[in-house]
């Protein structure tokens, strides 16, 4: 054997090693770790009708306004009606100091076949923003998988593609919430459901293949609103 040839093989070596050894560098996540969430509706699920969204933060339970079911809801970054605002003299900075700082990102889904993935880039939203058009969604997101199963809306992708740096075992915490839409093209709405009195989580497992199933719970409501979840990170 040639030295060039051992020199070679060493090279290999080295360059295995680093990469077998590269996941678990700063306990930083692996980069094939999924969130999947399956959420189960008293009805199938009709994104032609309702907003279906879904709250992260890694630092608190996000938080969402509880008047139900009469209180317009929007999210940043969408188009909303402000004449429509309770109470109508409000201009949006109540809703990111009260409502959107406490939330990393958060994830719409409001057509059958695709979601969108809007990011803070930071902590959380900016509770000083007055401009709702300054937060924009994850150009060329796309699910992993995100489907309709009779009454059980899926999505599932990869987990760091939130803004946050998760590392192992530290726990996300997440909501749920549905508006209705005037007509299919509306980006905004009236909240519907949302989980009250639950702070539903879920840990960044170790290793890939492990996961921490959030607890079900049940509520009931109007057509189509929340009946249980499950969330897992593997």
């Amino acid at each position: 054997m040639t030295t060039k040839t051992i020199k070679i093989i060493w090279i290999l070596l080295l360059i295995l090693v680093n990469t077998g050894c590269a996941r678990n560098i700063s306990g930083k996540l692996d980069s094939l770790l999924r969130f999947q969430l399956n959420i189960t509706f008293k009805n199938p699920p009709n994104p032609n009708q309702y907003n279906y969204y879904v709250f992260f933060s890694t630092s608190t339970n996000p938080k969402v306004p509880e008047t139900l079911p009469l209180e317009y809801f929007f999210t940043p970054g969408r188009n909303y009606d402000p004449v429509q605002l309770i109470p109508t003299q409000d201009d949006i900075s109540r809703y990111y100091q009260s409502f959107f700082s406490t939330w990393s990102d958060y994830l719409v889904i409001d057509s059958t076949s695709s979601a969108a993935l809007y990011n803070s880039n930071a902590t959380n939203f900016d509770s000083e923003t007055s401009d709702n058009a300054d937060y924009d969604f994850q150009v060329g997101f796309k699910p992993d998988r995100i489907e309709i199963d009779g009454n059980i809306l899926r999505i599932q992708f990869t987990l760091q593609l939130l803004s946050d740096n998760l590392e192992t075992n530290e726990t996300l915490y997440y909501t749920i919430a549905t508006s209705e839409k005037d007509a299919t093209f509306q980006e905004s709405g009236t909240l519907i459901d949302i989980i009250l009195n639950n702070d539903p989580s879920v840990t960044v497992p170790s290793e890939p293949g492990t996961f921490n199933d959030t607890d079900r719970s049940e509520t009931t409501h109007s057509a189509a609103d929340i009946v249980s979840w499950e969330a897992r990170i593997f």
